[in-house]
């Protein structure tokens, strides 16, 4: 099912306020069905252990998120913008209704964000058979999570503004098994004129470090000491995490594939899907 939640944050610059788009999503995907046969042996290991991106950059200025009980529907969706080359928001919202309307209701549901060209930011939810224009804010996937992501941010946090923390112990706490992997942020730089996934550093550490008077926590331990440091790098069309104690680079990608069985699939080729590769060579790591 997944959990995707889009909002507009406000933000203040001395007289101005703006209202930058903010995407939060996870990546557990559960492989059921007959969706279990479309991949390559590498693909299918690393999607069960990994899942891939729910939200994708379409271009600079929109973003595609999806969540369902069968996503092969967004499949059909990112099928018809890459052979349709030329179309605007209203194409592609018109666009996702239908493929929406076409499957049982809770097979597929789509957030569609983009800002136009007077920079004004837009999201459009499609889900329960309806589509809703010009949204302050948008959730797709599951109810549970949803709940608890309310429930946590009217306790905790600004009911107007929901933060990445907050999101996180919505997916950790809502009890839902269909939720969960890596969370992803994917917003709009106003400076950059384009949807960016975000840049941030997560350091967890195990056990306690016994720190002298003046001293330095470190944040970035050796493996030995059970410690991770993850750092997600900014990029507009791909997620990419590096882990520091391993060197290791989770990529999720359109652009590569383990297989020639994933690059010839028609069913699964616009996905990003994910890949390791070494950190130190850039080589793709077998699996």
């Amino acid at each position: 099912m997944s959990f995707v939640y889009a909002e507009k944050t406000q933000k203040e610059f001395g007289q101005d306020i703006s209202f930058p788009i903010k995407i939060y999503s996870d990546t557990k995907t559960k492989l059921i069905g007959a969706y279990k046969a479309n991949w390559s042996e590498q693909a299918f290991k690393l999607i069960e252990r990994y899942g891939f991106i729910k939200c994708i950059n379409i271009g600079s200025n929109m973003a595609l998120s999806f969540a369902g009980n069968n996503t092969a529907y967004a499949h059909d969706l990112l099928n018809w913008m890459e052979n349709e080359r030329k179309f605007d928001e209203e194409d592609a919202i018109d666009k996702a209704f239908e493929i929406h309307n076409s499957a049982n209701k809770d097979d597929i549901e789509f957030i569609i964000c983009y800002v136009d060209d007077d920079n004004e930011s837009h999201i459009v939810c499609i889900k329960e058979r309806q589509l809703l224009k010009d949204v302050p804010s948008a959730w797709i996937g599951s109810p549970k999570a949803f709940r608890k992501l309310q429930e946590i941010r009217f306790k905790y946090g600004n009911p107007t503004n929901t933060s990445l923390s907050l999101f996180q112990r919505a997916v950790e706490e809502c009890k839902d098994d269909s939720v969960g992997g890596f969370l992803i942020c994917d917003y709009y730089d106003a400076n950059e004129q384009q949807f960016i996934f975000q840049e941030r550093l997560e350091a967890y550490g195990a056990g306690s470090q016994i720190i002298p008077p003046g001293g330095i926590i470190a944040f970035n331990r050796p493996s030995e000491t059970g410690d991770c440091t993850i750092h997600f790098i900014p990029d507009p069309s791909e997620v990419i995490i590096e882990f520091y104690q391993n060197s290791t680079i989770l990529f999720y990608t359109r652009r590569y594939r383990y297989s020639e069985i994933d690059t010839n699939n028609k069913h699964t080729k616009h996905f990003m899907l994910p890949m390791l590769v070494d950190a130190s060579t850039n080589k793709v790591l077998p699996v």
